[in-house]
Protein backbone atom coordinates (compact mmCIF):
# COMPACT_ATOMS: atom_id res chain seq x y z
CA UNK A 1 0.00 0.00 0.00
CA UNK A 2 0.91 3.35 -1.03
CA UNK A 3 1.70 6.54 1.33
CA UNK A 4 -0.72 8.21 -0.77
CA UNK A 5 -2.96 5.37 -0.23
CA UNK A 6 -2.39 5.19 3.40
CA UNK A 7 -3.46 9.27 3.59
CA UNK A 8 -6.60 8.73 1.85
CA UNK A 9 -7.36 5.81 3.71
CA UNK A 10 -7.39 7.95 6.77
CA UNK A 11 -8.64 10.70 5.37
CA UNK A 12 -12.34 8.79 4.62
CA UNK A 13 -12.30 7.35 7.97
CA UNK A 14 -11.69 10.74 9.23
CA UNK A 15 -14.69 11.63 7.97
CA UNK A 16 -16.83 8.66 8.31
CA UNK A 17 -15.97 9.54 12.33
CA UNK A 18 -16.93 13.51 11.87
CA UNK A 19 -19.85 12.52 9.86
CA UNK A 20 -21.10 9.85 12.71
CA UNK A 21 -20.54 12.15 15.07
CA UNK A 22 -22.63 14.91 13.21
CA UNK A 23 -25.36 12.53 12.71
CA UNK A 24 -25.77 11.72 16.66
CA UNK A 25 -25.63 14.97 17.49
CA UNK A 26 -27.93 16.15 15.09
CA UNK A 27 -30.72 13.57 14.45
CA UNK A 28 -33.98 13.77 16.17
CA UNK A 29 -34.08 13.03 20.07
CA UNK A 30 -35.34 9.57 20.94
CA UNK A 31 -38.89 9.07 22.45
CA UNK A 32 -38.96 10.23 26.02
CA UNK A 33 -38.79 6.19 27.83
CA UNK A 34 -40.51 7.20 30.46
CA UNK A 35 -44.31 8.21 31.01
CA UNK A 36 -44.61 11.00 33.81
CA UNK A 37 -47.81 11.66 35.83
CA UNK A 38 -48.25 14.80 38.17
CA UNK A 39 -49.48 13.78 41.97
CA UNK A 40 -50.54 17.19 43.06
CA UNK A 41 -51.16 15.99 47.03
CA UNK A 42 -51.27 17.10 50.66
CA UNK A 43 -47.93 15.68 51.55
CA UNK A 44 -47.42 18.12 54.25
CA UNK A 45 -49.98 20.06 56.72
CA UNK A 46 -52.50 18.96 58.66
CA UNK A 47 -53.94 17.04 55.97
CA UNK A 48 -50.16 15.62 54.84
CA UNK A 49 -51.23 11.79 56.49
CA UNK A 50 -53.57 11.37 53.18
CA UNK A 51 -50.78 12.11 50.77
CA UNK A 52 -49.14 9.21 52.94
CA UNK A 53 -52.14 7.28 52.33
CA UNK A 54 -52.61 8.16 48.76
CA UNK A 55 -48.95 8.04 47.75
CA UNK A 56 -48.39 4.15 48.95
CA UNK A 57 -50.90 3.21 47.00
CA UNK A 58 -49.43 5.00 43.80
CA UNK A 59 -46.21 4.35 44.54
CA UNK A 60 -46.93 0.34 44.90
CA UNK A 61 -48.75 0.39 41.41
CA UNK A 62 -45.92 2.48 39.71
CA UNK A 63 -43.46 -0.44 41.49
CA UNK A 64 -45.89 -3.78 39.69
CA UNK A 65 -46.11 -2.14 36.95
CA UNK A 66 -42.42 -1.17 35.77
CA UNK A 67 -41.61 -4.18 37.19
CA UNK A 68 -43.64 -6.43 34.18
CA UNK A 69 -41.87 -3.68 31.75
CA UNK A 70 -44.27 -0.77 32.24
CA UNK A 71 -46.63 0.29 29.27
CA UNK A 72 -45.34 -0.59 25.32
CA UNK A 73 -41.83 -0.69 26.70
CA UNK A 74 -42.18 2.52 29.25
CA UNK A 75 -41.57 3.07 32.35
CA UNK A 76 -44.01 5.00 34.77
CA UNK A 77 -43.02 8.11 36.94
CA UNK A 78 -45.24 10.05 39.49
CA UNK A 79 -43.81 14.03 39.82
CA UNK A 80 -45.15 14.64 43.29
CA UNK A 81 -46.18 18.30 44.35
CA UNK A 82 -47.31 19.13 47.90
CA UNK A 83 -50.41 20.94 47.76
CA UNK A 84 -50.66 21.85 51.44
CA UNK A 85 -53.90 21.50 51.32
CA UNK A 86 -54.42 24.54 49.53
CA UNK A 87 -55.71 25.67 46.48
CA UNK A 88 -52.93 28.12 45.85
CA UNK A 89 -50.39 25.73 46.34
CA UNK A 90 -52.02 23.26 44.17
CA UNK A 91 -52.73 25.62 40.88
CA UNK A 92 -48.73 26.68 41.13
CA UNK A 93 -47.69 23.20 41.16
CA UNK A 94 -49.89 22.80 38.25
CA UNK A 95 -48.31 24.99 36.55
CA UNK A 96 -44.89 24.20 37.31
CA UNK A 97 -45.69 20.58 36.32
CA UNK A 98 -47.83 21.71 32.96
CA UNK A 99 -45.40 24.51 31.89
CA UNK A 100 -42.00 23.00 33.11
CA UNK A 101 -42.50 19.19 32.88
CA UNK A 102 -45.18 18.90 30.22
CA UNK A 103 -47.41 16.68 31.98
CA UNK A 104 -50.37 15.86 30.65
CA UNK A 105 -52.52 13.63 33.46
CA UNK A 106 -52.85 14.41 37.10
CA UNK A 107 -53.57 12.74 40.08
CA UNK A 108 -55.08 15.07 42.75
CA UNK A 109 -57.35 14.96 46.07
CA UNK A 110 -59.66 17.65 47.96
CA UNK A 111 -62.78 19.13 46.68
CA UNK A 112 -61.66 22.42 47.15
CA UNK A 113 -58.28 21.94 45.27
CA UNK A 114 -60.03 20.16 42.36
CA UNK A 115 -62.32 22.76 41.95
CA UNK A 116 -59.94 24.84 41.55
CA UNK A 117 -58.03 23.10 39.09
CA UNK A 118 -60.83 21.55 37.12
CA UNK A 119 -61.15 25.32 34.57
CA UNK A 120 -57.16 24.82 33.84
CA UNK A 121 -57.54 20.84 32.60
CA UNK A 122 -60.23 21.99 30.86
CA UNK A 123 -58.62 24.39 28.98
CA UNK A 124 -55.18 22.05 28.38
CA UNK A 125 -56.98 19.02 27.45
CA UNK A 126 -55.54 17.37 30.77
CA UNK A 127 -56.62 14.69 32.46
CA UNK A 128 -57.77 15.13 35.94
CA UNK A 129 -58.57 12.39 38.61
CA UNK A 130 -59.43 13.11 41.54
CA UNK A 131 -58.86 10.62 44.64
CA UNK A 132 -61.68 10.26 47.48
CA UNK A 133 -63.05 13.93 47.22
CA UNK A 134 -66.93 14.34 48.08
CA UNK A 135 -67.84 18.00 46.73
CA UNK A 136 -71.05 16.63 44.40
CA UNK A 137 -70.19 19.83 41.83
CA UNK A 138 -67.27 18.00 41.14
CA UNK A 139 -69.64 15.74 38.75
CA UNK A 140 -70.16 18.94 36.65
CA UNK A 141 -66.47 20.46 36.85
CA UNK A 142 -65.62 19.03 33.08
CA UNK A 143 -65.16 16.57 30.66
CA UNK A 144 -61.97 15.65 31.71
CA UNK A 145 -62.15 15.55 35.28
CA UNK A 146 -62.96 12.26 36.72
CA UNK A 147 -63.51 10.94 40.07
CA UNK A 148 -62.51 7.82 41.83
CA UNK A 149 -64.80 7.82 45.03
CA UNK A 150 -68.21 6.93 46.61
CA UNK A 151 -70.84 9.02 44.50
CA UNK A 152 -72.22 11.61 46.60
CA UNK A 153 -76.11 11.23 45.76
CA UNK A 154 -76.33 8.12 45.91
CA UNK A 155 -74.41 8.08 49.40
CA UNK A 156 -76.18 11.11 50.62
CA UNK A 157 -79.67 8.96 49.72
CA UNK A 158 -78.51 5.37 51.86
CA UNK A 159 -77.66 7.34 54.48
CA UNK A 160 -80.81 9.59 54.77
CA UNK A 161 -82.93 6.65 54.17
CA UNK A 162 -81.04 4.78 57.19
CA UNK A 163 -81.37 7.23 59.99
CA UNK A 164 -85.29 8.18 58.97
CA UNK A 165 -86.17 4.77 58.89
CA UNK A 166 -84.32 4.10 62.00
CA UNK A 167 -87.04 6.40 63.57
CA UNK A 168 -84.71 9.72 64.16
CA UNK A 169 -86.66 12.32 62.69
CA UNK A 170 -85.04 15.49 64.44
CA UNK A 171 -81.47 15.88 63.60
CA UNK A 172 -78.66 18.51 63.84
CA UNK A 173 -75.74 18.95 61.57
CA UNK A 174 -72.25 19.20 62.23
CA UNK A 175 -70.08 20.07 58.73
CA UNK A 176 -66.61 21.42 57.74
CA UNK A 177 -66.75 24.55 56.49
CA UNK A 178 -65.58 24.14 52.89
CA UNK A 179 -66.95 22.98 49.62
CA UNK A 180 -67.53 19.14 50.29
CA UNK A 181 -69.36 19.95 53.96
CA UNK A 182 -71.16 23.29 52.71
CA UNK A 183 -72.38 20.72 49.62
CA UNK A 184 -73.40 17.46 51.72
CA UNK A 185 -74.99 20.02 54.33
CA UNK A 186 -77.44 20.93 51.45
CA UNK A 187 -78.21 18.16 49.94
CA UNK A 188 -78.41 15.79 52.72
CA UNK A 189 -81.15 18.54 54.29
CA UNK A 190 -83.08 18.33 51.05
CA UNK A 191 -83.24 14.71 51.07
CA UNK A 192 -84.06 14.00 54.96
CA UNK A 193 -86.94 17.03 54.58
CA UNK A 194 -88.47 15.35 51.00
CA UNK A 195 -89.01 11.87 53.66
CA UNK A 196 -90.32 14.02 55.99
CA UNK A 197 -87.71 15.11 58.55
CA UNK A 198 -86.64 17.67 60.08
CA UNK A 199 -83.01 19.38 60.60
CA UNK A 200 -83.42 21.14 64.04
CA UNK A 201 -80.10 22.91 63.37
CA UNK A 202 -76.98 22.98 60.89
CA UNK A 203 -73.68 24.21 62.58
CA UNK A 204 -70.42 24.43 60.50
CA UNK A 205 -66.71 24.30 61.66
CA UNK A 206 -63.14 25.49 60.24
CA UNK A 207 -60.50 23.66 58.89
CA UNK A 208 -57.95 23.36 61.36
CA UNK A 209 -60.29 23.48 64.60
CA UNK A 210 -59.38 21.43 67.52
CA UNK A 211 -62.58 22.81 69.90
CA UNK A 212 -65.69 21.69 68.49
CA UNK A 213 -67.65 22.56 72.39
CA UNK A 214 -69.48 26.18 71.14
CA UNK A 215 -71.01 24.04 68.14
CA UNK A 216 -71.63 21.02 70.35
CA UNK A 217 -73.58 22.58 72.73
CA UNK A 218 -75.63 24.85 70.37
CA UNK A 219 -76.85 21.60 68.97
CA UNK A 220 -77.65 19.91 72.59
CA UNK A 221 -79.43 22.94 73.56
CA UNK A 222 -81.67 21.75 70.61
CA UNK A 223 -82.88 18.21 71.89
CA UNK A 224 -82.23 16.91 68.64
CA UNK A 225 -82.64 12.46 68.12
CA UNK A 226 -79.20 11.98 66.19
CA UNK A 227 -76.57 13.85 65.09
CA UNK A 228 -74.67 14.05 61.34
CA UNK A 229 -71.57 15.36 60.75
CA UNK A 230 -69.34 15.35 57.95
CA UNK A 231 -65.20 15.81 58.91
CA UNK A 232 -61.94 14.76 58.39
CA UNK A 233 -60.94 11.77 60.18
CA UNK A 234 -58.43 14.02 62.87
CA UNK A 235 -61.78 16.80 63.68
CA UNK A 236 -64.43 13.64 63.19
CA UNK A 237 -62.28 12.04 66.45
CA UNK A 238 -61.87 15.32 68.35
CA UNK A 239 -66.22 16.07 67.91
CA UNK A 240 -67.05 12.76 69.22
CA UNK A 241 -65.15 12.67 72.31
CA UNK A 242 -65.78 16.10 73.38
CA UNK A 243 -69.28 15.19 72.63
CA UNK A 244 -69.34 12.64 74.86
CA UNK A 245 -67.22 14.61 77.35
CA UNK A 246 -70.34 17.19 77.48
CA UNK A 247 -72.95 14.82 77.76
CA UNK A 248 -74.32 14.45 74.74
CA UNK A 249 -75.56 10.80 74.07
CA UNK A 250 -77.27 10.40 71.22
CA UNK A 251 -76.12 8.54 67.97
CA UNK A 252 -73.59 9.80 65.50
CA UNK A 253 -73.83 9.55 61.64
CA UNK A 254 -71.10 10.20 59.67
CA UNK A 255 -70.04 9.48 55.69
CA UNK A 256 -67.24 7.94 54.35
CA UNK A 257 -63.89 9.93 55.27
CA UNK A 258 -64.86 8.22 58.94
CA UNK A 259 -63.37 5.13 58.25
CA UNK A 260 -59.33 5.73 59.37
CA UNK A 261 -57.28 4.94 61.78
CA UNK A 262 -56.80 8.39 63.35
CA UNK A 263 -60.54 8.68 64.03
CA UNK A 264 -60.49 5.80 66.14
CA UNK A 265 -56.94 7.02 67.86
CA UNK A 266 -58.58 10.48 68.91
CA UNK A 267 -61.77 9.42 69.24
CA UNK A 268 -60.87 6.28 71.14
CA UNK A 269 -64.02 4.78 72.90
CA UNK A 270 -66.01 7.93 72.07
CA UNK A 271 -65.60 6.32 68.81
CA UNK A 272 -67.63 3.14 69.43
CA UNK A 273 -71.00 2.81 67.52
CA UNK A 274 -70.61 5.77 65.14
CA UNK A 275 -72.75 4.37 62.01
CA UNK A 276 -71.44 6.28 58.55
CA UNK A 277 -71.29 5.15 54.50
CA UNK A 278 -68.94 3.40 52.62
CA UNK A 279 -68.40 0.95 49.58
CA UNK A 280 -65.48 -0.89 50.52
CA UNK A 281 -65.00 -3.86 53.35
CA UNK A 282 -61.51 -4.48 54.53
CA UNK A 283 -61.68 -8.40 54.41
CA UNK A 284 -61.82 -7.74 50.63
CA UNK A 285 -58.27 -6.37 50.45
CA UNK A 286 -56.60 -8.75 52.78
CA UNK A 287 -53.25 -9.39 50.42
CA UNK A 288 -53.41 -5.67 49.58
CA UNK A 289 -53.58 -4.78 53.74
CA UNK A 290 -50.61 -7.46 53.93
CA UNK A 291 -48.05 -5.74 51.08
CA UNK A 292 -48.79 -2.37 52.92
CA UNK A 293 -48.10 -3.16 56.36
CA UNK A 294 -44.66 -5.25 55.14
CA UNK A 295 -43.36 -2.43 52.96
CA UNK A 296 -44.57 0.90 54.63
CA UNK A 297 -44.88 -0.23 58.09
CA UNK A 298 -48.32 0.56 58.54
CA UNK A 299 -51.53 -0.58 56.39
CA UNK A 300 -53.20 3.12 58.23
CA UNK A 301 -55.70 4.44 55.14
CA UNK A 302 -56.62 1.32 53.85
CA UNK A 303 -58.93 2.58 51.89
CA UNK A 304 -56.88 5.58 49.97
CA UNK A 305 -54.51 3.56 49.13
CA UNK A 306 -56.74 1.07 47.53
CA UNK A 307 -58.58 3.81 45.71
CA UNK A 308 -54.81 5.41 44.29
CA UNK A 309 -53.43 2.00 43.37
CA UNK A 310 -56.65 1.20 41.48
CA UNK A 311 -56.89 4.66 39.62
CA UNK A 312 -53.27 4.28 38.42
CA UNK A 313 -53.83 0.65 37.45
CA UNK A 314 -56.75 2.55 35.06
CA UNK A 315 -55.19 5.36 33.67
CA UNK A 316 -52.15 1.88 32.89
CA UNK A 317 -55.21 0.18 31.03
CA UNK A 318 -55.68 3.48 29.18
CA UNK A 319 -52.58 4.18 28.37
CA UNK A 320 -51.56 0.82 27.02
CA UNK A 321 -54.29 2.15 24.55
CA UNK A 322 -53.41 5.82 23.66
CA UNK A 323 -50.25 7.97 23.61
CA UNK A 324 -49.92 9.79 27.24
CA UNK A 325 -49.60 13.07 24.76
CA UNK A 326 -53.22 11.92 23.73
CA UNK A 327 -55.74 13.06 25.73
CA UNK A 328 -58.43 13.14 23.87
CA UNK A 329 -57.54 9.45 23.55
CA UNK A 330 -57.22 8.74 27.40
CA UNK A 331 -60.63 10.81 27.88
CA UNK A 332 -62.41 8.28 25.78
CA UNK A 333 -61.09 5.08 27.10
CA UNK A 334 -61.90 6.02 30.82
CA UNK A 335 -65.60 6.72 30.07
CA UNK A 336 -65.72 3.27 28.88
CA UNK A 337 -64.24 1.81 31.62
CA UNK A 338 -67.00 -0.47 33.33
CA UNK A 339 -67.14 -2.83 36.26
CA UNK A 340 -63.04 -2.62 36.67
CA UNK A 341 -62.42 -5.30 39.37
CA UNK A 342 -60.72 -2.31 41.96
CA UNK A 343 -59.20 -3.32 45.76
CA UNK A 344 -61.39 -0.28 46.37
CA UNK A 345 -64.29 -1.33 45.08
CA UNK A 346 -65.42 -2.82 41.44
CA UNK A 347 -65.49 0.22 39.55
CA UNK A 348 -67.86 1.81 36.95
CA UNK A 349 -67.24 5.22 35.16
CA UNK A 350 -70.16 7.26 34.24
CA UNK A 351 -70.97 9.98 31.69
CA UNK A 352 -70.05 12.64 34.65
CA UNK A 353 -66.77 11.16 35.14
CA UNK A 354 -67.61 9.81 38.44
CA UNK A 355 -67.09 6.26 39.51
CA UNK A 356 -70.55 4.08 40.50
CA UNK A 357 -69.65 2.01 43.62
CA UNK A 358 -72.42 0.05 46.06
CA UNK A 359 -72.64 2.11 49.12
CA UNK A 360 -73.70 -0.12 52.76
CA UNK A 361 -73.51 1.03 56.44
CA UNK A 362 -70.76 0.57 58.46
CA UNK A 363 -70.20 1.18 61.99
CA UNK A 364 -67.44 1.05 64.59
CA UNK A 365 -67.41 -2.14 67.16
CA UNK A 366 -64.42 -3.34 69.39
CA UNK A 367 -62.47 -0.96 67.91
CA UNK A 368 -63.11 -2.13 64.17
CA UNK A 369 -64.58 -0.70 60.99
CA UNK A 370 -67.42 -3.50 59.99
CA UNK A 371 -70.78 -3.70 58.05
CA UNK A 372 -73.55 -2.69 60.26
CA UNK A 373 -75.60 -5.69 61.56
CA UNK A 374 -78.82 -4.83 63.56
Amino acid sequence: MTKTTKIIIGVIVVIIIIGGIWYIATREPKEEEVIKIGAILPLTGKLGYYGDYYSHGLDLAVEEINKKGGINGKKIEIIYEDNQGKTEQAITAYQKLSQIDDIKIYITTLSGVTLALAPLVENNHHILFNLNSAAPTISQAGDYVFRNNIYPPLEIEVLSSFIYQKGYKKVGLLMFNNDAGIEYRDLFSKNYTDKNGEIIISELYEQGATDFRTQLIKIKGKDVDAIIMFAYANEGGLIIKQAREIEITVPFFSFYPSEDSKLLEIGGSAAEGLIYTHCFIESDAVSFKQVLQEKYGTAAGLFYAATAYDTLKILANALDECSEKDTVCIQGVLYEVKEYPGISGTTTINTDGDTEKSVIIKTIKNGQFVPYAP
